[in-house]
């Protein structure tokens, strides 16, 4: 596919996605807790082998925890057939982590972040306690391991922690990106399987630590410090050696009362992008915040707008909170309107979801969201392009929500959730909910959603965005049943 060439003769592509498969795999080791219940997982986070993209890393909320130590703490997944098998496991420093030294300063953990460098997967998380504000902005270092008994990536037995939070100090909502400098940096790493072995010249090691000589650069960490005093701070730290030791002083993007969310960073050259959301409030609008880090990680802009948003945001419903005076019972699933932020080598991509605005542009309140972006190269006093939305085969009712994106090589793939075959909706909610009893006297049919993961990507070609119509990226299984020679097939529905 080549964008704009009048003589292409190959049809620009969303991507051909495959058959879904679970993540979650054999688990080898009983240390690390087989998944015997099929505990939920989510908030997923990947990367792949820089040289190898058949070989994937993942990390996500995974529930498994809860039947060993109560909580729930980070699972990790990996594949090195292109996804088609996986093995899983908990990472490692949870409660009953055998390493008792190396045990995390924690009962839960959770938002997982990865970036993938030659030589190792960084591994960034929060973790603490469920009824205070302590806990940790944690790093962990999971090393390629090139040995035929062993994952192609192992875990180093220790957690490195760039941050603390305290009773009046919480941190949540991490990102980060790590950038590349051209030279080269030497770690020891003591590893959790202690047969592995290795040093940068080959000599005699000592068993369980991999010496071991990686590229160098700078590991930046961004998340939201929320204070007593009902101030947000957006922060960011970073790091010489990969996450091991980080400045003492976080550097302030942002300080506001309103409240932040989905903090995320995506850099191109030496300039690294934060992004974020500003909640509305009786001052302030819901907008989409940005700021420009430069000169490793010393110079920051001040946060500005990049966009106004009409956010799509819904709380969890269990049916006996709501009573709606056509409709009770409604069931929903809490999210929030998060950016998302991407690069392709040489432009910066900004998506989220908007509801859209009417001819006075005033927010829509039962408008449906659509996934819309922006994009810049970050030069000189940065520019945005205007808002565009990025899917035009959405149907009416379609709702259309977190976004997240990666690119490389010119490209950014960008991925959402997607009503659009959903049954139709006789009282055209603005909200994402089943619901069981109508009002008295409606004989329509009941709404039961389908949420499925639609996907499309974008290049750009002199200045503007080429993007093919999505394609559903949620492929389930059907089952078929056979009953007095009659055959019915049934697909199984999505879920989070």
């Amino acid at each position: 596919c080549i964008p704009g060439d009048p003589n292409n003769t190959v049809e620009c592509s969303p991507g051909d996605p495959r058959s879904n498969v679970n993540v979650v795999g054999m688990t080898p080791d009983p240390a690390d807790f087989n998944d015997t219940g099929y505990r939920q997982q989510n908030e997923p986070a990947c990367a792949i082998l820089p040289g190898d993209s058949a070989c994937i890393i993942c990390a996500y909320n995974y529930y498994r925890g809860v039947e060993a130590f109560g909580d729930a703490w980070e699972g990790v997944s990996q594949s090195c057939d292109a996804g088609d098998t996986w093995k899983s496991r908990l990472a490692p420093g949870h409660p009953l982590y055998e390493s008792v030294n190396y045990r995390s300063p924690a009962e839960f953990a959770a938002d997982p972040r990865l970036a993938a460098i030659p030589g190792m997967a960084i591994f960034n998380f929060i973790a603490g306690y469920r009824e205070t504000n302590v806990g940790v902005l944690a790093i962990q270092h999971w090393l390629e391991v090139n040995k035929e008994d062993a994952d192609f990536y192992e875990p180093g037995v220790e957690t490195y922690i760039a941050d603390e939070g305290t009773e009046g100090r919480f941190l949540d909502k991490p990102d980060m990106v790590a950038v590349l400098d051209g030279g080269t940096i030497t770690l020891d790493t003591v590893m959790e399987n202690s047969d592995l072995c290795e040093t940068v010249d080959g000599g005699d090691c000592t068993p369980g630590h991999i010496t071991r000589r990686y590229p160098s650069g700078k590991l930046y960490v961004a998340y939201a410090a929320f204070t007593g005093s009902n101030s947000v701070k957006v922060l960011v730290k970073t790091s010489d050696d990969w996450g091991r030791t980080f400045k003492n002083q976080a550097m302030k993007l942002s300080e506001d009362q309103n409240q932040v969310s989905g903090i995320t960073l995506t850099a191109v050259g030496n300039k690294v992008l934060a992004v974020w959301r500003r909640k509305g409030d009786g001052n302030d609008v819901d907008s989409i915040m940005y700021s420009v880090i430069s000169n490793g990680g010393k110079k920051a802009t001040k946060g500005e707008v990049l966009a106004d948003v009409c956010a799509f945001d819904q709380p969890t419903l269990d049916g006996e909170q709501t009573d709606l005076d056509v409709v009770k019972n409604v069931v929903t699933f809490r999210t929030n309107d998060f950016p998302w932020t991407a690069n392709d080598g040489k432009n910066a991509f900004v998506f989220y979801s908007d509801r859209g605005r009417d001819g006075n542009g005033d927010c829509l309140a039962d408008g449906k969201p659509r996934i819309v972006m922006h994009h810049s190269d970050l030069s000189g006093q940065v520019t945005w392009t205007p808002q565009r939305t990025i899917d035009q085969t959405a149907t009416d009712a379609t709702f259309q929500f977190m976004p997240t994106a990666f690119g490389a090589n010119g490209k950014v793939q960008v991925a959402w959730y997607d009503t659009r075959r959903d049954p139709s909706d006789p009282l055209d909610l603005a909200f994402v909910a089943d619901y069981d009893l109508l009002y008295p006297g409606y004989n329509g049919a009941l709404v039961n959603r389908t949420v499925d993961v639609f996907t499309t990507n974008v290049t750009i070609d002199g200045g503007d965005a080429i993007i093919p119509p999505p394609v559903r990226a949620s492929q389930f299984s059907i089952v078929v049943d056979k009953k007095d020679a009659n055959r019915t097939e049934y697909e199984t529905e999505a879920s989070f």
